[in-house]
């Protein structure tokens, strides 16, 4: 059976929020953090109303700022090594809020790009139910067959909205009690443990045909 890992980039992939907050300006910590309850583009117009919102993603000053202090960054410790063993037996996205040629740039870098399919960043849309629904059409999937590996609770929301399972990580945004909030079928504090985690959901996920078709 086919079964598709969709990724978020930021906070899983690469511990980049202290990069982020740097680049944001926006609020305190914990103020940031609570931007990322839903999807991060629409509480930022909700919190902030006004602040760029009309420049088009690509060219917001945010990534400017950002990208020089992200490709300085390392993976998560572990995290390289995850990736490689889960892409034998599945088929991996990035689904990202950071726009598409950073995240490209780094996973490059790092060499990990080669096992994602694709990349989905906030300049192919910035909403996330959005681009799972790509993700169904690009692979002729069903959103019993896909994953979403998050550390953030608006990740899980947009997630839910897309009838898709979530996998929270704890290294990120947020923490235990708020990832909890998502309804995830794990939590995961390590590396190992997301990939344990992924291992027994697509032991248990329910069949719906082995040709993935709808």
């Amino acid at each position: 059976m086919k079964t598709f890992l969709l990724f978020d980039f930021d906070g899983v992939i690469v511990d980049s929020f202290e990069a982020a907050y740097a680049c944001s300006k926006l609020g305190t910590r914990e103020e940031y953090k609570k931007l990322f309850y839903g999807n991060v583009y629409e509480e930022i117009e909700k919190n902030y109303p006004g602040k760029d919102n009309e420049i088009p993603v690509a060219e917001d000053p945010f990534f400017s700022n950002y990208i020089p202090r992200l490709m300085a960054l390392d993976p998560v410790v572990g995290m390289p090594d995850v990736l490689s063993r889960l892409a034998q037996s599945h088929t991996m996205a990035v689904v990202s809020s950071t726009i598409n040629a950073p995240i490209q740039a780094f996973l490059d870098k790092h060499d990990i790009a080669a096992h994602f399919d694709t990349v989905m960043g906030a300049d192919v849309h910035k909403s996330k139910v959005h681009k799972i629904k790509l993700a169904f059409d690009m692979y002729d999937a069903v959103p019993e067959q896909c994953l979403f590996i998050t550390d953030t609770l608006g990740d899980m929301r947009e997630a839910g909205k897309a009838g898709v399972a979530a996998l929270g990580v704890s290294w990120g945004w947020h923490d235990h009690a708020t990832l909890a909030q998502g309804s995830p079928i794990a939590i995961a504090d390590t590396p190992s443990q997301l990939h344990d985690a992924i291992q027994a959901w697509r032991t248990k996920m329910p069949a719906v045909g082995d040709s993935g078709q709808r």
